[in-house]
């Protein structure tokens, strides 16, 4: 089943989802989570992890930015790749849902819940 997860996402692996350059996504896959798939989508919140970050001394943590995409690939063979990865370790090609109005995606998954009753969050009906 089709859900969405809530993930921390640095300043610079942010700034490259959204301008475009950075097409892929690389987490490990939790047991207390539900496992990644193809359709999913993922709530990228910008985190900065750095409290002495002198740009911008009032934010620690998340900085109210965020944007959602799509997981359009999943590769978990470690075999296949040219590098050893942790056990559990996902590559995912992911691409941008209402990239310039988080709202419109808000509204959009409201009304879906109230027409079918699926609950993204928990990815069931």
């Amino acid at each position: 089943m089709l859900c969405e997860h809530e993930l921390k996402t640095w300043p610079e692996y942010y700034q490259a989802v959204r301008a475009g350059t950075k097409t892929f996504d690389i987490r490990i896959e939790e047991p207390r989570h539900p496992p990644y798939q193809v359709g999913d989508t993922l709530w990228l919140r910008e985190w900065d992890p750095d409290p002495t970050n002198t740009w911008r001394k009032e934010v620690y943590g998340y900085t109210g930015r965020s944007l959602y995409v799509t997981v359009t690939y999943i590769l978990r063979e470690r075999n296949r790749l040219p590098v050893r990865l942790q056990e559990g370790t996902v590559v995912m090609a992911i691409h941008p849902l209402y990239l310039h109005s988080p709202f419109a995606y808000r509204r959009d998954l409201m009304s879906r819940r109230e027409r079918y009753g699926w609950d993204a969050k928990a990815g069931s009906r």
